[in-house]
């Protein structure tokens, strides 16, 4: 859960709108962590805080944190979030390796919505997600997330 608080702090602050105009949805691979997921348009890989975190930029999805989790996270914690963090309007699927998941999430005076898939590939626990107030975004990084794979 500390990522939560992490990417609440780099939230994204601008807006989606180029998002119907970013083009068909294309492998991305994100090399160091043997993974890859379909992106809209034309997207980078930045590395992330540390070795198992790594972002996915671009004008379609925003910024979207790909990482190897070090203890796999639950639904249940997701939804109780963390001390200082309260969440709402939680919803969650299951996935057949996993689930995802939106909600909104207020941490002091910072209220925002996010996106997660949780999955495990290849016997690794991954957390795809993005934090925006723009729906577009949110809506592109959760198909994208969903898209996550190994390569």
């Amino acid at each position: 859960m500390r990522t939560l608080l992490l990417s609440v702090v780099v939230m994204v602050a601008c807006k989606g709108k180029d998002a119907d105009k970013a083009g068909p949805a294309g492998p991305v691979k994100v090399d160091a962590l043997n993974v890859q997921l379909d992106v809209p348009g034309k997207a980078k890989v930045n590395p992330g805080l540390d070795a198992n975190q790594y972002t996915v930029t671009g004008k379609a999805v925003g910024e979207i944190f790909v990482e190897v989790e070090k203890t796999p996270t639950t639904i249940e914690a997701l939804q109780n979030g963390q001390s200082g963090i309260e969440i709402s309007n939680f919803k969650s699927e299951k996935l057949s390796d996993g689930f995802a998941a939106t909600y909104d999430y207020t941490m002091g005076s910072t209220k925002s919505s996010s996106v997660a898939v949780h999955r495990t590939i290849n016997g690794k626990a991954y957390r795809c997600a993005a934090n925006s107030q723009d729906k577009g975004w949110l809506d592109a990084a959760m198909a994208a997330c969903k898209t996550l794979r190994p390569m």
